[in-house]
């Protein structure tokens, strides 16, 4: 039986910075993929020789070693499976290769309900994260998150339990959180909801039948910071920046995110923004994120920067130069105190029952996100209806547009007081 093992980057992240690997096994006419759990620097792998270069860093090195071990460890597991197969005269068929690969990776894995034999939780904490990154398509982000919640396990604990989770162990997890992490009570509670996600998997699979996490819910007072966005007048000051020959990346960073301003589209969306998703004066695609599809008509200020760059070459026929999310921020900042947005922004952090009041510019603030709030706040404000900006901008609910309203009305209150001292009342 002649076999093809090939390990690839998911083409819809093959732009991104980091891109997960899936591996496809083709034999005897069949193709099967499986998703290795696994995201590399695309910058750094090799897709002749299917393996990550070392790069020029010590830790480069050792996750180059790490991941290629464990890639030729999975490419040895198909091959021992299709030599068993091979030996007894037959030809598994797809689902028969998938068994028996998550068998012969988790030995004792069990789909009854009765409990498995002892396992490292860590091994089907990897167990989890190829599944479900494969089954829910996670983007890298996702993979990302998933990522840093295992080196916060691990540092918790160095050989961790699911016993080390019940009601006691999940309190000293968060004291761990707030005391050693330092880690906001907002960032806490998202951390927890991935933990209960992986707990609550990994119950259903009878790996364990600790259930405390269903009902821990620990009192972590968060702050209601405002969103960050732009009024009117500072996405003017933003717009109306010369920028001389040595910045003209700075240029490109503005006019994307504007463009972002006024067409609602995520960073995500406008860096895989192809010049065939836009024809008859509107942009139709499929966003990253939530995989909806979305058509947005143009205006005067989309069709300027599109026009902008309609010669200008890039990758893949993309519509804009959009450069890393991580690098845009950074200049967006930049560009945003060169504008002169540099009025301070109440923010409250609380680390445990530590409140921790400050005041920075607003510039420091400002990232890509901030380009789609802008554009929600903006169009409220001039008397959009919510519902047709939530089809632009593919909101699901009401729910989500709340804290934009609730802005929009503060600033409706604020304007009203210009009447005062029109007329004079007793």
């Amino acid at each position: 039986m002649k076999e093809n093992i090939r390990f690839l980057l998911d083409p819809k992240y093959k732009d991104a910075e980091n891109a997960r690997l899936n591996m496809v096994v083709t034999y005897a006419g069949n193709r099967v993929l499986f998703s290795t759990g696994i995201n590399v620097p695309t910058k750094r792998w090799n897709t002749k020789t299917m393996i990550l270069k070392s790069g020029n860093s010590v830790d480069e090195a050792r996750q180059a070693h790490e991941v290629n071990t464990r890639l030729a460890k999975m490419k040895k597991d198909i091959e021992s499976i299709l030599l068993k197969w091979e030996k007894k005269g037959s030809i598994p068929r797809p689902e028969n290769l998938r068994n028996d690969y998550y068998a012969l990776r988790n030995p004792n894995g069990n789909n009854s309900t009765k409990l498995s034999m002892p396992r490292s939780l860590l091994s089907i904490y990897d167990e989890f994260i190829e599944k479900k990154g494969f089954e829910r398509n996670w983007t890298p982000a996702t993979h990302e998150k998933f990522a840093a919640l295992g080196k916060h396990i691990i540092n918790y604990k160095t050989k961790p339990t699911f016993e080390d989770f019940n009601e006691y162990g999940l309190g000293k997890y968060v004291k761990y959180l707030m005391d050693d992490v330092k880690m906001k009570n907002s960032t806490i509670k998202k951390n927890l909801g991935f933990l209960k996600w992986f707990l609550r998997w990994a119950n259903k699979k009878g790996y364990h039948n600790i259930t405390d996490f269903e009902t821990f819910d620990p009192k972590l007072e968060s702050p209601h910071n405002k969103p960050v966005f732009l009024e009117p007048e500072e996405l003017k000051a933003l717009w109306n920046l010369e920028f001389d020959r040595t910045q003209k990346h700075l240029e490109q960073v503005r006019d994307v995110f504007v463009f972002c301003c006024f067409s609602g589209i995520r960073y995500s969306d406008a860096r895989n923004l192809r010049r065939e998703n836009i024809w008859n004066g509107q942009i139709d695609l499929t966003t990253i994120k939530t995989t909806d599809q979305i058509t947005i008509p143009l205006n005067d200020i989309t069709s300027f920067i599109l026009n902008k760059y309609k010669d200008y070459p890039t990758k893949n026929n993309k519509a804009l130069p959009v450069i890393s999310n991580q690098k845009m921020n950074v200049d967006l900042k930049i560009i945003a105190k060169m504008a002169g947005i540099t009025a301070p922004v109440p923010r409250t952090q609380i680390i445990g029952h530590q409140r921790i009041d400050s005041y920075p510019p607003k510039y420091e603030l400002i990232g890509t996100h901030a380009a789609r709030r802008t554009f929600v706040i903006l169009g409220l404000s001039m008397g959009i209806q919510p519902q047709v900006i939530m089809d632009w901008t593919g909101h699901s609910s009401y729910k989500a547009m709340k804290p934009y309203i609730d802005i929009l009305d503060n600033a409706r209150e604020k304007s009203m007081q210009c009447y005062n001292g029109f007329l004079s009342v007793k």
